[in-house]
């Protein structure tokens, strides 16, 4: 999910023997006000960081990957808020693997797994949009949407998805043994 996604991409793009990989909404933000959009919020974590302003960096980067501003307001108020704020020193690192933003085509010609690329229905124009440009530069990427879903996806809602997209290649690997 989210960054994690993408360096799972990154991995399987270097070569990491991956046969299956399912990403939720990474977040890329390809186009010209995506890659200005993500230069400015760059510039900004790196800011909040260096002032030691670690729940600003967490809040800022938490917007950068698509979570509503009332959802990390809730966040805030709950005891996994101090435990983001211990880790966000490393945001800058997740920040660093997006790059500029834009979906690296080239280096992702190389994965050779079969991926499924999700998103919300109900999440960001700008968040579908990328996860379907991301899935066709796959050259086995596969798209889904789930409907009434945003970013805050349901567990119960995906896990369904997941054990599908997985189960049918272990099913298929079995018969074919």
């Amino acid at each position: 999910m989210s960054s994690g996604g993408a360096l799972g991409l990154e991995a399987a793009a270097a070569g990491l023997p991956v046969e299956l990989l399912a990403v939720y909404e990474p977040p890329y933000t390809p186009g010209t006000s995506g890659l200005r959009f993500k230069a400015r919020c760059t510039a900004r974590l790196e800011r909040l960081l260096a002032a030691g302003d670690r729940g600003g960096a967490v809040e800022l980067f938490l917007s950068m990957t698509g979570v509503a501003e009332e959802t990390a307001a809730r966040m805030r108020r709950t005891p996994v808020w101090a435990e983001l704020e211990a880790r966000a020193h490393t945001l800058a690192y997740d920040d660093a693997l997006l790059g500029d933003g834009a979906i690296p085509a080239e280096r992702f010609s190389a994965v050779a797994a079969r991926t499924l690329v999700i998103c919300g229905g109900f999440s960001s124009a700008p968040a579908r949009a990328a996860t379907r440009t991301l899935a066709e530069a796959l050259p086995r990427g596969r798209h889904r949407t789930l409907t009434g879903q945003m970013r805050e996806v349901a567990p119960q809602v995906l896990a369904p998805v997941l054990t599908e997209f997985f189960a049918r290649d272990v099913y298929a690997y079995r018969r074919a043994s």
